[in-house]
C-alpha cells in the first residue's frame, strides 16, 4: 500500500509525521491518515513526496514493503550504563594523569639538582599551567561522557533488520521520538562492556544488548 511505503520512507529519512507535514504544507494529520490507509495523497502530493524521499513514483506505488528479518526492542538499564561510564572516564583519567606525573618528575629532578630559581620557577609554572588545562579539559570530558548517556536507559531502542539495512525507533513513555534507518554496511562498531555493545549508525552513538540477540543475527557480522 502507498501509505506504508509514505510511512517507509518518512522513517527512513528521520522525520516524523509533522516534519514530513510541514515541508508538504500539510497537517500531521494528513499523513497520519495517508500511513493508516484511510486516504490517499493527490498527485501532486505523490511528486513532492517523491523529491523530499528521492525515491521514484513506482517505488512509492509498490504494494511490498520488505519484511523484517529480525527485530528486537531493548531497555538498557542503567547498571548496564554505568559500566560503560566508569570505564570511559577511566580511560581518560589513564591518558591524562601521566603527562602531570612527568611535569612532577622533571620539577622534583631540577630541585634535587639544585637547579637556578629562574628554572624551578619555569618548571613550576608549566606544571601548574599543564595540570589546570589537563584537569579542566578532562574534567569538560567526563561532563561529555556522562551526557552522552543520561537518559539513555529511560529510552527503548526498536531494532528492526532487513537484508541490507538496519532501522532503529527510539521510544520515550511509550511515544516515538526518533527513527534512523541506514545501510548496514555504514555501521561504525564501537567497544563492548559487559553485554552491552556501542555502535554508530548516521552518527549517532546506539547501544545494542548482544545478549538478547538471536544466535545466528546477522547484526553481529557488523558490530
Amino acid at each position: 500500500m502507498i501509505g506504508e511505503r509514505i510511512q517507509y520512507y518518512r522513517k527512513k529519512k528521520g522525520l516524523s509525521q509533522e516534519e514530513l507535514g510541514v515541508r508538504l504544507h500539510l497537517s500531521r494529520q494528513t499523513v497520519s491518515l495517508w500511513e493508516k490507509g484511510q486516504t490517499l495523497p493527490t498527485i501532486d502530493n505523490l511528486l513532492r513526496l517523491r523529491e523530499i524521499f528521492g525515491t521514484t513514483l513506482d517505488e512509492l506505488a509498490e504494494e511490498r514493503v520488505e519484511e523484517s528479518l529480525e527485530r528486537y526492542e531493548m531497555t538498557l538499564s542503567a547498571d548496564e550504563l554505568d559500566r560503560v561510564k566508569r570505564r570511559r572516564i577511566g580511560r581518560l583519567y589513564k591518558v591524562t594523569l601521566p603527562s602531570f606525573f612527568v611535569w612532577g618528575l622533571m620539577t622534583a629532578v631540577f630541585l634535587l639538582l639544585d637547579a637556578s630559581p629562574l628554572i624551578v620557577g619555569f618548571v613550576l609554572g608549566a606544571l601548574f599551567v599543564d595540570l589546570s588545562l589537563g584537569l579542566s579539559r578532562l574534567f569538560a570530558d567526563a561532563r561529555a561522557v556522562r551526557g552522552a548517556l543520561e537518559g539513555l536507559s529511560e529510552n527503548t531502542f526498536i531494532y528492526t533488520l532487513t537484508s541490507d539495512e538496519l532501522r532503529v525507533e527510539l521510544v520515550r513513555e511509550g511515544k516515538a521520538v526518533k527513527s534512523i534507518a541506514c545501510p548496514l554496511t555504514s555501521l561504525e562498531s564501537g567497544e563492548t562492556v559487559g553485554t552491552l555493545t556501542s555502535f554508530k549508525v548516521c552518527g549517532e552513538e546506539l547501544f545494542v544488548n548482544k545478549a538478547l540477540l538471536c544466535e545466528d543475527s546477522a547484526l553481529k557480522d557488523y558490530i
